[in-house]
């Protein structure tokens, strides 16, 4: 476990709390979570917890210091304040909640023959897609806030999947479009795709 920094505001009769966290959470995409509960000795009685500011998709127990989240925290780095207060002062602790994107999406493409599609973000940051039966390796990818480009490759085709990462309470999903160039083409088609969360 990673000791978080913690900085202490007392009074002059009695100390503040003192608290080990783990200064690192992680969460798994559109997963609800929640972290362990925090040791802490409060130096004389017994206190409270909260955040210093509200994080959205972000709540904490009042009377564990369990710090929850829902399905719809943001992705990236979510930095929380946490506080922990009785009469003998307030202790601050600074903690990092990641939420890496990954899972595995499928939906179809196209309407007169519609196609498979199945892309598989891994945990390790790799990614791989099945279009049409047919495997193809990650080559290059960005994801900045929601927004996701991402070019695969196989002998015959190159695909390229750009769009917005949405997702409510009930699902989520990758809408944007698709690229499709044969190898050695100049010109490919592109055309609309929406693919849908099947299993984080």
């Amino acid at each position: 476990m990673v000791l978080a920094s913690c900085s202490k505001t007392e009074n002059q009769y009695n100390l503040a709390p003192e608290i080990s966290y783990n200064s690192e959470l992680s969460a798994t995409f559109f997963t609800e979570g929640n972290s362990s509960v925090p040791n802490v000795n409060w130096n004389g009685s017994v206190g409270q917890f909260g955040l210093k500011k509200a994080v959205k998709e972000v709540s904490i127990d009042s009377d564990t210091g369990v710090i929850s989240w829902s399905k719809k925290l943001s992705l990236g780095n979510n930095p929380i304040t946490l506080l922990v207060f009785n009469n003998g002062g307030i202790t601050s602790v600074e903690i990092n909640l990641e939420n890496e994107f990954e899972g595995k999406f499928m939906g179809t493409h196209g309407f007169s023959d519609p196609k498979q599609v199945e892309i598989d973000f891994k945990s390790d940051g790799t990614s791989s897609l099945i279009y049409d039966g047919s495997t193809s390796v990650e080559e290059e990818s960005s994801l900045i806030e929601n927004e996701i480009k991402v070019r695969f490759e196989n002998e015959e085709k190159i695909y390229i999947i750009e769009g917005l990462v949405e997702y409510s309470q009930d699902k989520a999903l990758i809408d944007g479009t698709i690229f499709i160039i044969i190898q050695g083409a100049s010109k490919g088609i592109r055309s609309s795709l929406s693919v849908e969360l099947t299993a984080p």
